[in-house]
């Protein structure tokens, strides 16, 4: 499972059994109190065996202000599932989404519901390359 964290929404995107295809899956809200179990439903109704959360890096490598943020979530998920989680490099991904988006003809009001997994997707697809 990939997943495209944000302060509003979260993104999703999954895998086939052959971690071959990387596929939206759905944007979830960022509720604090059910996102973990909302997660851990998803990974037992899929089977998912593993995690990968893209955290958000500035441009030059830095730390984002949502850094923090996204490795404290990664800490409460650790405690949550059984699974091996792990993190990947996520630079520019939302914008690839969305310039993604823009040339398959959504507006904007459409991109912002479906942008999320969509970066989710390329996350997890970044991540099973380098598998």
């Amino acid at each position: 499972m990939g997943i495209d964290y944000g302060k509003v929404r979260i993104g999703l995107a999954l895998t086939d059994p052959m971690r071959m295809i990387s596929r939206p899956y759905k944007v979830i809200k960022n509720d604090p109190d059910t996102i973990l179990e909302e997660i851990e439903s998803i990974i037992e109704s899929e089977n998912v065996g593993e995690i990968v959360v893209g955290m958000p890096f500035n441009a030059d490598g830095t730390d984002s202000e949502i850094n923090q943020i996204v490795r404290e979530f990664i800490i409460r998920l650790k405690q949550k599932v059984t699974i091996s989680v792990n993190s990947i490099d996520e630079r520019f991904t939302t914008d690839e989404a969305n310039d993604e988006l823009k040339k398959m003809g959504y507006d904007i009001g459409q991109s912002k519901k479906v942008v999320d997994m969509i970066a989710a997707a390329m996350i997890l697809r970044t991540y099973l390359d380098y598998q």
